[in-house]
């Protein structure tokens, strides 16, 4: 082998792997920006929503491209404990809210008192200040001008006789059921 043919070769070679290395610096360096702007993204999201990002199961078939649990909840910047923990659902909590709706839905001018009252009379025990923090979670105010629960009962009511739709979306839907009655005709 003559040796001016070998350095040819090596240095072919070694440009090569300088052509190389350079796209993949460039590769490392995009990819390097990109997960610091995923990273800032990913911040701006709430813990709930970064918890339901990972993927507790991950894929046996493709080992390379999955990531172990732990990995995901590093990435994410959440306590791999935390994403395990399912909440107990207060079902007294629900039925108390799910009361208070209903007598919103039927009577809308009642404030915390009159609502705690009928609760009471139900046979729910609650006291005001729960009332008044539930109705707050829920965002119920109570309809206290004469124009809002004018407002509130022709168009934001759900109507047992309109089959629990609002008085607006059934004359909507009447108006282009004429409209497709005239184009028809």
């Amino acid at each position: 082998m003559e040796p001016s043919k070998a350095v040819k070769e090596y240095k072919d070679e070694l440009i090569k792997a300088q052509v190389q290395n350079e796209r993949l610096t460039a590769l490392v360096g995009k990819v390097t920006v990109e997960k610091e702007w995923l990273v800032k993204k990913l911040k701006s999201l709430g813990l709930s929503n970064r918890k339901q990002l990972v993927d507790l199961k991950p894929s046996l078939l493709h080992t390379s491209s999955s990531l172990s649990v732990n990995h995901q909840c590093q990435l994410l910047g959440i306590n791999r404990s935390g994403i395990y923990y399912k909440p107990k659902i207060n079902n007294a909590k629900q039925v108390i809210k799910h009361h208070i709706v209903k007598v919103f839905e039927r009577i809308p001018i009642y404030g915390e008192k009159k609502v705690h009252q009928q609760l009471l009379e139900n046979g729910h025990k609650v006291s005001l200040n729960t009332v008044a923090r539930y109705r707050q979670e829920l965002g119920l105010k109570a309809v206290t001008d004469v124009d809002d629960y004018i407002e509130f009962y022709n168009y934001r009511r759900f109507h047992e006789t309109l089959k629990y739709k609002e008085p607006m979306d059934v004359h909507q839907e009447s108006i282009k059921l004429n409209q497709k009655k005239k184009r028809a005709s």
